[in-house]
């Protein structure tokens, strides 16, 4: 099943391999970026390729993705309200980095630590332990031999590492790749806005994570891995997805009791508040996942957005935003190969700096 599900991510123009580039990944950006998702993923496949990997995934909260590992969560104390069930899994996570710094060179070559939702659990700490930890994570871990997926909430190295550990701070560009992503605003009807994850990563230049580095773009995710759906808030999940390949690496993660005083709105509250923002995903056959089918009635469209607008040249985001899309707004991916076969076959003219006009 590896096989047959990592050449079509690739092909896809998924850039895995680049993900994985180092041992220690620093997953960046804003909120409901996508952050998350991509640490599930990428510790996904790297199970499928290694069934004897030690996972350890250590996360605050209680939305977890169901992969197989050793899950330190606010799950595993619900006999704690929400912040004192973070606290403990944050002495837990600064024990157990504790153990790996105290251990030999290079002796935890099957490890695999996954640790979401970071900043919040290293902020629970005492300033010392929590400064030890960011300096641990980011310049001495990768001599334990395993491999880091970190997901950071912040906008520069500055704003993650602090005052304290500045100095250090071109020591962590020379050793961590940074992956950014962007959550894109949709609406929610009227005025209301939401952010939702774009499904584009690029590797994010340590000094400001929202900006790729040239040549630094890794793919989105495609399609056909967004046909589960998030269980909380109905969105597509390519995580859950994903484990839908692979059956076996699926985990049912136990105590599912919650912390007091953590709370989930029931999933029909949910699903009616978010359905809006959710575009119908398409089941596409894994043979064909190289090529992008645009269909005429969507170039017509893009054409009609194009030669109706009242200023132009007409921006890549208003084309996508054109409200003539309905509720069907077409991926960034989708569209840029729509402008693309435009272009070629010269009906429009132009660029996304630039803006696009009609011949």
């Amino acid at each position: 099943m590896f096989r047959q599900q990592y050449p079509a991510l690739t092909k896809s123009g998924f850039r895995i391999e680049d993900m994985m580039s180092s041992q220690v990944i620093a997953i960046a950006g804003t909120q409901r970026g996508g952050k998350g998702t991509l640490a599930a993923i990428l510790a996904t496949l790297s199970l499928a390729l290694d069934s004897g990997l030690n996972t350890q995934y250590f996360t605050a909260g209680v939305d977890v993705y169901p992969f197989s590992c050793n899950l330190i969560s606010a799950l595993k104390y619900p006999e704690n309200d929400a912040d004192g069930a973070d606290k403990i899994v944050a002495r837990d996570l600064l024990k157990f980095l504790k153990g790996l710094d105290a251990s030999e060179p290079y002796s935890h070559k099957n490890l695999l630590l996954v640790i979401d939702e970071a900043m919040r659990l290293l902020s629970l700490l005492d300033e010392s332990d929590r400064t030890w930890a960011i300096q641990y994570l980011l310049s001495r871990f990768a001599k334990c031999g395993g491999t880091l997926i970190i997901v950071l909430h912040g906008s520069n190295l500055t704003s993650v590492v602090g005052k304290a550990t500045a100095g250090l701070a071109d020591t962590f560009k020379q050793s961590v790749n940074f992956i950014g992503c962007v959550a894109q605003s949709v609406s929610a009807g009227g005025l209301r806005k939401i952010n939702v994850a774009s499904g584009e990563y690029f590797k994010a230049n340590p000094n400001n994570f929202a900006e790729p580095v040239s040549g630094g773009n890794l793919g989105m995710i495609p399609n056909w891995l967004k046909i589960e759906l998030h269980p909380g808030n109905g969105q597509p999940d390519p995580a859950r997805t994903l484990l839908k390949f692979f059956p076996e690496l699926v985990q049912h993660h136990q105590p599912a009791v919650m912390p007091r005083g953590e709370k989930i709105a029931p999933d029909d509250a949910v699903n009616q508040l978010e359905s809006i923002f959710s575009k119908p995903t398409q089941d596409v056959e894994i043979a064909e996942l190289e090529f992008v089918s645009i269909s005429e009635a969507d170039l017509e469209q893009i054409l009609n957005i194009v030669t109706s607008a009242v200023t132009t040249p007409v921006s890549f985001a208003a084309i996508r935003n054109s409200r003539k899309w309905g509720e069907d707004k077409p991926s960034v991916r989708y569209l840029r190969g729509a402008i693309a076969q435009l272009i070629e076959s010269k009906q429009l003219n132009g660029s996304e700096k630039l803006g696009f006009t009609a011949f």
